[in-house]
């Protein structure tokens, strides 16, 4: 039965097989992006270090899914699978292309800013 309309429901894991195996490989520059992980509040350096290394071990599941490691390809399109800032539009479901990056500057190793294009809502088509 093909139904081009219907609603898809996939596995954490089936999501990262497809990504794996059928979009990145024809990108033509990967960029694996590894989490920045912030701590506050600790006390001493030693509390930090406990906090870090408790969330070293957290799965992917303990981690509202969010992957410690990324791939980024350029003109790829990307969907939030979180809320992330609810008030800008990043919500669960949201899709994007991965357009461009930003570099610190001087160094060609540390991602600054990922940039992703977003498609106008209808809500903001009505408007326009």
């Amino acid at each position: 039965m093909r139904a081009p309309d219907a609603v898809r429901l996939f596995s954490n894991a089936q999501v990262s097989k497809h990504n794996t195996e059928v979009t990145l490989p024809d990108a033509k520059k990967v960029l694996l992006r590894r989490a920045t992980d912030v701590y506050l509040g600790y006390r001493s350096d030693e509390e930090r270090d406990r906090a870090v290394a408790k969330v070293e071990k957290l799965g992917q599941a303990d981690t509202v899914n969010l992957p410690r490691k990324m791939a980024l390809a350029a003109n790829k399109p990307y969907v939030f699978t979180c809320n992330i800032d609810v008030k800008d539009g990043l919500v669960n479901g949201a899709a994007g292309t991965f357009t461009a990056v930003h570099w610190k500057l001087g160094t060609r190793m540390k991602i600054v800013d990922p940039w992703l294009q977003f498609e106008a809502s209808e809500q903001e088509r009505l408007l326009n």
